[in-house]
């Protein structure tokens, strides 16, 4: 429990849950979803209604610079399984304001996210020296490895950012 919270509730919700936006939110928090969703205006309208007025709206995920496509680009989102493009800054602004937000914050993460990946990737190499680890998982590892390694590339080449978007539902006289 955070100290001087007393009553937060922490909730990991499926998206097509529709039962789970019929209860009222102060916050929602998404992390790399917008890439995974195909119908990214019917995700905000499930925030929206799910959300108190005045409620803050959180998301985390790739996004792309505003002159950056190509096939490099294509390549990635086909690895990454992507459910539609990535969208630039505007697109997400024009996207939440549609959706009934104000948009507060839009941020570039993208230098601090890569220095928390490679940190990451760090404490892994010298955890698996310290310890045994099974010839499955070193598998499993490598391929992620491989994942990760294409996705700090991109971003090191701003061909991707990584951006943090705050906003509030307006409130509704």
């Amino acid at each position: 429990m955070v100290k001087g919270i007393s009553r937060v509730t922490i909730k990991n919700i499926a998206i097509d849950d529709d039962a789970a936006f019929e209860r009222k939110y102060d916050a929602i928090f998404g992390q790399e979803i917008l890439l995974q969703i195909a119908d990214k205006a019917k995700l905000l309208e499930h925030c929206i209604g799910a959300l108190k007025d005045n409620g803050k709206l959180v998301i985390t995920d790739f996004t792309r610079p505003d002159d950056a496509a190509g096939e490099t680009q294509a390549a990635w989102l086909k690895r990454e399984e992507a459910a539609g493009p990535a969208l630039d800054e505007a697109e997400l602004r024009a996207l939440f304001k549609k959706g009934g937000f104000s948009v507060r914050t839009v941020e570039d993460m993208t230098d601090r996210y890569v220095g928390l990946v490679l940190n990451g990737w760090v404490a892994l190499e010298q955890s698996l020296r310290a310890n045994a680890a099974d010839r499955d998982i070193l598998l499993g590892m490598i391929e992620e490895a491989e994942r990760w390694a294409i996705r700090v590339t991109l971003l090191k080449a701003d061909q991707i950012r990584y951006t943090r978007m705050f906003a509030t539902k307006k409130k509704i006289f």
